[in-house]
């Protein structure tokens, strides 16, 4: 885990990248950097859900798809739908932010279909 004002101040709160090694980069092993604060304020099951959307990225490289809807998807083998929601919900906690962004709205949409079974 990453300390310091960079990760909360960019408003990144987790990434997954390659390894990055002498001659460009490495496919083969990835990194997972989750924000401390914000990891440290997540249950069980949101940290399960913050490494399982990683992971769907991760996945997402190998199936040349990168989405969050992908990654979001992918966290649900995990993890239930709700989890992902309430996290989200965490993650973004401004609800004007939430109520203008237009990918926020997708991904809680995608997530209410999978909970409905309506998503395969």
């Amino acid at each position: 885990m990453l300390e310091g004002p960079y990760w909360t101040a960019s408003g990144i709160l987790a990434a997954s990248f390659p390894e990055l090694k002498n001659d460009g980069y490495s496919f083969s092993r990835y990194y997972i950097i989750i924000d401390s604060g914000f990891y440290k304020s997540l249950n069980p099951e949101e940290k399960k859900a913050v490494i399982g959307h990683e992971m769907g990225h991760i996945n997402g490289v190998e199936q040349l798809t990168q989405t969050e809807l992908d990654a979001d998807t992918f966290a649900t083998k995990y993890v239930s739908p709700q989890t992902f929601i309430d996290l989200l919900h965490k993650a973004i906690p401004d609800e004007s932010i939430q109520k203008l962004s237009k990918q926020y709205k997708l991904r809680i949409e995608n997530l209410k279909k999978l909970k409905q079974g309506q998503v395969h």
